[in-house]
């Protein structure tokens, strides 16, 4: 739907039939220019024959300040080697030299801060991918603008959480005889699920790292305990969770998208409806992203009576739906729509896509324009690239950017638990030895802290490798293919919270991008569409591989130092 923004476009790709190579799935007869990385007319144009060409650029070097490059196959297991002989080393010295609890609590705070590292760089992807792969956002204001949000939601509401620190899944009562053997278990599921997600995030596999967490509980749990310790009604569902996440994804988003297109994309004059659409569109994003704060966001913000946390989300959306008509009639040039009317995005990000994909850099135009956009100087600088988003697109571009920055705010504020729940119980075991195990649930200030910044470092470092795979490496989007991805993902979310079903959010944006991807196929009237097979075979062997991973390690940390705390 992108290739048409402008009629006089010089066309550089000849229609081919099932050229694309056996790791893309071509869906179509023809090629057809999906994405457009200039602004100017003529300007060069992506293609799912040149998307066919990403998987074997994985390792090229991004043109990106923020990104860690790994260029070369053994980089990653260096690092990652590394790595562990430094932390095992460092672990062994505190265990041997430092009495046995506070061992501990100086071992667990850096495995704390790794966990939090691997999440912050991982997850992101769950919160800005589809906007920077639509090109609504750069990379740069992605990363910045999502730890900036992640950092004040951890801080805001982080402290407030409490610690869950079995995860239903283990029975914290069973070690009220030896609380040392808990903060040991606690310990030794910091090492499984950062060890894990550091790895995924380190090959740009968007994975869950709570799945994580409760692989090594269970591990843990049953060499410490056997079965006795493990909450088997529990466990079952979410062991379901696990496999329902991208089926619920797949459908709700596809469900979406399949709306916008019918009724705004495929329309006789889809720029207007559009246009007239978005102040439904904004109410209903509000009424999401508060119902989703509500049901599945920070613990401080959800509300005991859900039948209250529909109406105050109703409530919202209808304001916002009001206001937005009202500014319209009032101040029709501050309006979002104007807004819409003059959105194009200065994207130093898309002339490394377009790099990436085809492997050779865009051509740069002469052509005059007295177009306001094309005001600015021209440059041959990579920086001068732009996005040019068709008129019906452009209304999505607002919405997706508010949906990922509210989203990123309420991972920092909820999931910064899965670091912090740990790192406080190992502490708390220390400081009070004969407390019970489970009234070990205060949040520390200082322990959301040090939690806060390793999600921000993890952004700033790690964060491009997984949203760029998001974002470009598994089919290409468009704002409103985007927009439906993220708000899809939300309303899984939101549905599995309220049966008490816990699913992956990255699950849940991954299964949405299929979905959109094939409802785009069957709305496309015979235009192609590209999935890259490869990428989407790897990320499903690293959601596979994450559970067995965690579980291994941990409980080989476990069984190392339970001689020393029994």
């Amino acid at each position: 739907s992108l290739s048409h923004t402008h009629t006089h476009t010089h066309n550089t790709h000849t229609p081919t039939h099932h050229s694309i190579p056996g790791h893309v799935l071509m869906l179509g007869e023809e090629e057809v220019p999906l994405v457009r990385v200039d602004s100017d007319s003529g300007g060069p144009l992506l293609t799912p024959a040149a998307f066919a060409s990403i998987d074997s650029n994985d390792n090229e070097v991004e043109n990106s300040s923020l990104e860690t490059p790994g260029t070369r196959p053994w980089v990653n297991p260096a690092i990652l080697s590394f790595g562990i002989v430094i932390f095992v080393v460092f672990t062994a010295i505190a265990v041997a030299t430092t009495e046995k609890s506070l061992a501990l609590v100086v071992v667990g705070l850096p495995a704390g801060f790794f966990l939090a590292y691997g999440s912050g760089g991982n997850d992101i992807a769950n919160s800005v991918g589809t906007s920077v792969g639509c090109g609504a956002l750069t990379i740069r204001t992605a990363m910045v603008g999502g730890a900036a949000l992640e950092f004040a939601g951890a801080m805001s509401m982080g402290a407030y959480v409490s610690s869950t620190i079995s995860k239903g899944t283990v029975d914290p009562d069973e070690y009220d005889d030896n609380p040392e053997q808990f903060a040991l278990v606690m310990f030794s599921v910091l090492c499984g699920a950062s060890l894990t997600t550091l790895a995924a995030t380190l090959y740009g596999l968007p994975i869950s790292s709570s799945h994580g967490v409760i692989a090594g509980l269970i591990a843990t749990g049953l060499v410490s305990k056997g079965p006795s310790a493990i909450l088997v009604h529990k466990l079952g569902i979410t062991v379901a969770g696990w496999f329902l996440s991208p089926i619920v994804g797949f459908v709700i988003s596809a469900v979406i998208f399949w709306g916008v297109r019918q009724f705004i994309t495929l329309s006789e004059n889809p720029a207007r409806r559009a246009s007239r659409a978005q102040p439904l569109l904004l109410g209903a994003v509000v009424c999401v992203l508060t119902l989703f704060m509500l049901f599945a966001g920070p613990k401080p913000l959800r509300l005991k009576k859900p039948y209250i946390s529909v109406l105050v989300a109703l409530a919202v959306g209808l304001f916002f739906v009001l206001a937005s008509v009202v500014q319209r009639k009032v101040l029709p040039g501050a309006s979002l729509r104007k807004l819409c009317s003059s959105y194009n995005v200065v994207n130093e990000d898309k002339q490394d896509a377009h790099t990436t994909l085809t492997g050779s850099s865009p051509p740069h135009h002469q052509e005059s324009n007295t177009d306001a956009d094309s005001a600015a100087p021209a440059s041959s600088s990579p920086l001068s690239s732009r996005v040019a988003f068709p008129p019906e697109e452009k209304p999505f571009v607002p919405l997706l950017i508010m949906s990922a920055m509210a989203l990123a705010f309420a991972h920092g504020g909820n999931d910064i638990a899965n670091s912090t729940g740990a790192m406080d119980v190992i502490y708390e075991i220390h400081k009070y030895p004969d407390r019970r195990v489970a009234d070990n649930t205060k949040s520390l200030v200082w322990v959301v802290v040090i939690a806060a910044l390793g999600f921000v470092s993890g952004i700033l470092t790690l964060g491009p490798r997984t949203t760029r795979t998001v974002a470009r490496k598994i089919t290409l989007l468009s704002p409103s293919k985007a927009f439906s991805t993220q708000i899809g993902a939300a309303i899984a979310v939101l549905c599995a919270s309220t049966v008490g079903l816990p699913v992956s959010t990255s699950h849940c944006f991954i299964g949405g991008m299929v979905g959109c991807s094939l409802v785009e196929r069957f709305t496309s009237q015979g235009e192609p569409v590209a999935l890259n097979l490869s990428v989407l075979g790897k990320i499903a062997i690293g959601w596979a591989l994450t559970i067995p991973s965690a579980m291994t390690v941990a409980a080989v940390m476990y069984e190392g130092l339970a001689w020393h705390y029994h």
